[in-house]
């Protein structure tokens, strides 16, 4: 993933209507990037993968609702179920499972049907066991970062990110310092995502078709 070093200006010239949006060798499509491409995430590996999502559980709904299209089982692991009735919903029948964030993991996932377990625990309670294995993705969801998530992010293989706060954009580029880390990730629109990790930085307008916004709104942090 090369450092795209991105003004605020270009992710704001970027129209999110016109994304075709897929999911297959590139990976999920979650937006479209300053050039009009589209924003796509590899999100499932012949490897276990962890993600760090800052932002809202809308946004982490609408992410999981998209792997759907690749055959994914999405497993959520939360607290607060009645938050994850939208996707629920959303989803066709079987595809989604949410359960309690201190229940034993589920097995693997393989290549023609891979997991996606969405850890919703809450933050700072004892760590759920989480499943670890080929072609499981493991995607922690923070609507908040503090310093206690540096270790966190730290550890991540993929973080993505809604607009932050100045002080939450301190905690990362302490915890990442790879370029495009820096205070312009707290000026960025409400809609604009970040994709990060040790290689570099790239922005994207967060995508919403009209059925998406049906179930999930516009999917902002704030």
């Amino acid at each position: 993933m090369p450092s795209l070093l991105l003004p605020v200006d270009a992710v704001d010239a970027v129209d999110p209507v016109t994304l075709p949006l897929r999911v297959g060798g590139d990976g999920t499509v979650l937006g479209v990037d300053p050039h009009g491409a589209p924003l796509a995430v590899r999100l499932f590996r012949a490897a276990p993968t962890r993600i760090v999502l800052v932002g809202s559980p809308r946004c982490a709904q609408l992410t999981a609702f998209r792997t759907l299209a690749s055959g994914a089982q999405v497993v959520v692991g939360t607290a607060r179920p009645q938050t994850w009735a939208p996707l629920v919903g959303a989803a066709p029948p079987g595809t989604v499972a949410v359960r309690p964030a201190d229940a034993p993991p589920l097995a693997s996932g393989r290549r023609t049907r891979p997991l996606l377990h969405i850890d919703d625990a809450p933050p700072y309670d004892t760590p759920p066991e989480l499943p670890a294995g080929r072609w499981t993705t493991v995607v922690t969801l923070r609507e908040a970062l503090t310093h206690r998530e540096a270790e966190l992010v730290e550890h991540a293989d993929l973080v993505l990110l809604q607009p932050l706060v100045q002080t939450e954009a301190e905690v990362l580029a302490s915890a990442l310092r790879v370029p495009g880390i820096d205070q312009r990730l707290a000026r960025l629109p409400a809609d604009v995502l970040t994709v990060a990790d040790r290689r570099g930085v790239r922005w994207g307008r967060l995508s919403v078709t009209p059925i998406e916004h049906h179930s999930f709104g516009p999917a902002l942090r704030r």
